[in-house]
């Protein structure tokens, strides 16, 4: 019991000190310098729900990655702590799809 009590008092260290790429609004977009890129998706106010901006988001840093010689692996996250990602952000949800902030409805969010 007294090891598993020092245990819980231990701080957690991060794995890698991590440079921002490019600036996003719904995604963090940054990489080690050993080699790891990592992409979070930023909006834990809506437990990290994609709308079309996110895609578009994510799309570009996934680009971005793929191109960077000096990146070998990608990791995918979700801010907060209460879910990776929870689907679409049904609050942009429309008739015909998911309301971008240029008007047009898109299905595949």
């Amino acid at each position: 019991r007294d090891e598993f009590m020092k245990n819980q008092n231990r701080k957690i260290k991060p794995g890698a000190d991590w440079t921002s790429i490019k600036t996003f609004n719904d995604i963090r977009l940054e990489k080690s310098e050993d080699g790891i890129g990592k992409i979070t998706i930023n909006r834990p106010e809506s437990r990290n729900a994609f709308r079309p901006q996110t895609v578009m988001e994510l799309q570009e840093a996934f680009h971005i990655v793929r191109e960077d010689a000096s990146i070998g692996v990608i990791i995918l996250c979700g801010e907060g702590p209460m879910a990776f990602c929870a689907g679409g952000d049904q609050r942009v949800r429309g008739d015909a799809g998911y309301i971008g902030g240029d008007g047009v409805p898109r299905l595949n969010i």
